[in-house]
């Protein structure tokens, strides 16, 4: 598992290698409905770097996968340090 719906919103994650599910809890307790599969290159819990509330979805690993974890205080350290670039990366992240 890499996160859970409602959990808190401190990281993002791109896929290297492996593959996802994004699950959405239903009305019926218990039961998931599948909204992707996501794959190598895929960005994971982007809405994290815009605002606080918990994640809207979960995502399981359903292969061996591998993941690059952004947490949101480097991200925020790198766009103070380096504003320019850290404008270029949320332009980037806000496109998908």
């Amino acid at each position: 598992m890499v996160f859970r719906e409602g959990d808190a919103p401190d990281f993002i994650a791109l896929v290297k290698k492996g593959k996802v599910e994004v699950k959405k809890q239903t009305d019926f307790k218990g039961k998931q409905i599948v909204l992707a599969h996501m794959t190598q290159g895929s960005v994971l819990g982007e809405l994290a770097v815009f605002d606080d509330f918990p994640r809207s979805a979960s995502v399981e690993a359903t292969e061996d996968t591998d993941l690059l974890i952004l947490r949101n205080e480097a991200m925020e350290s790198f766009i103070e340090s380096h504003p320019e670039l850290g404008i270029k990366i949320l332009k980037g992240v806000s496109r998908v």
